[in-house]
Formats: structure tokens, sequence, C-alpha cells
């Protein structure tokens, strides 16, 4: 394909994945840097460049892409998401929280940012400022299911079952189908010893 059309962004893309898999590192930037001169969005082929890294197991090199892609454009939410991603999976979680907090100051109306940042937040044991996370991710998109269904899970933990019944109900309410949220609507009724909503609810879960 590439004998055809040398700058085919499909084929070129496509070529440094499989390169990149068969970890070939080397030649699957090469493929990506001879698309990156050409490209219409460069920021696209930094971002895939910090992919191939990533599979390569090079995660400096690959935190180097995505924070380069992020200064030339800095509202990119799918490299911010995939930096953090890396920092944490390095187990450096608190420079992941710095990159999501640095970004709320400049975009303070990013959900799935506020979103993701709540999740950080509760596996660092930051439960307060977890809630506040999960809040401001609803009240930017009130239809958040996952914000509304990972703040029930936190409020279950801290043992605030109330709230986190109401949390699980608004939850089921936007999306009626996920049985993990009715499981734990179920637990909630459960834990305030309410046991005939409970079975209820369990049984729904069962069928």
């Amino acid at each position: 394909a590439l004998s055809l059309s040398p700058t085919s962004p499909d084929a070129l893309f496509l070529q440094s994945e499989i390169l990149s898999r068969l970890d070939r590192y080397e030649e699957a930037i090469a493929s990506l840097a001879r698309l990156r001169i050409f490209a219409e969005d460069p920021v696209e082929v930094l971002l895939q460049m910090g992919n191939v890294a990533q599979i390569c197991r090079r995660p400096k090199e690959s935190e180097a892409y995505y924070r380069e892609a992020l200064k030339l454009n800095p509202r990119y939410e799918e490299a911010l998401f995939e930096l953090a991603f890396l920092l944490e999976s390095e187990e450096k979680t608190e420079a992941s929280v710095q990159v999501y907090e640095g970004y709320l100051e400049e975009y303070p109306y990013a959900s799935k940012v506020w979103y993701n940042l709540g999740n950080l937040y509760r596996k660092i044991g930051k439960y307060e400022k977890s809630l506040d996370a999960y809040d401001f991710a609803i009240v930017i998109k009130e239809d958040f299911h996952s914000a509304h269904h990972n703040k029930g899970l936190l409020l279950l933990d801290l043992e605030k079952y109330e709230e986190a019944l109401q949390a699980f109900l608004h939850a089921h309410g936007l999306n009626k189908d996920d049985v993990h949220t009715l499981y734990y609507i179920a637990e909630s009724y459960e834990q305030l010893e309410s046991y005939h909503d409970a079975i209820r609810y369990y049984i729904k879960v069962s069928k």
C-alpha cells in the first residue's frame, strides 16, 4: 500500500502499530516521523508515537511524546488521559494527580477529567477530595452515570449507606441495564437493614 501511496496516513499508522507489536520500536517511530512531516494534525501523530513507545515498554519516551502533544494542544484530553494512565501504571500516582489538577486549573469544565481525578483521589485515600471531584463531574454533566456510580462506591466504603443508596438509585435511573448498580443498590439496602428491598434488588440482579 505504501509503495502505491507513500504518504497514506492510514497505512503509516497501521504499519507503526504492527511494528510496535513486533517490538521494532525504531522502525515504528520512523514510520510516524515520516507521517508527522505532512500530517494535518501532528498532535494525533504524537499521540500514536506515545502509544507505540508504551507498547514497546519505553515509558520515558512515551511520556515525552504525550507531553509534547499537550504542549501543542493543551486541551487534548486523549493525550492527557494517556499521560495520566502511563504515570499511574509507573506507580507515579501523585504525578498523575498533578497532571489532572494542572489541566483543571486551565479548563475547569472537563467532566471526565474531574471523574478520573476522583478515581485517583479515592485510590490514594483522599476521600473528601474524591467526593468533591465526583460532584464537580456531576454538576458539569448531570447524567454522568459512572460518576454517580463511583460516588456511591466511595460512600459505601465510608459506611454512609443512605447517601450511597441515593447515588446508586440516581445511577440506576440513568442506566437501568447496569447490573453492577443494581447489586450495589441491594447491598446498600442490606446495610440499612431494609432487607425486603435488598432481597427485591438481589432478585433483579439474579434475573
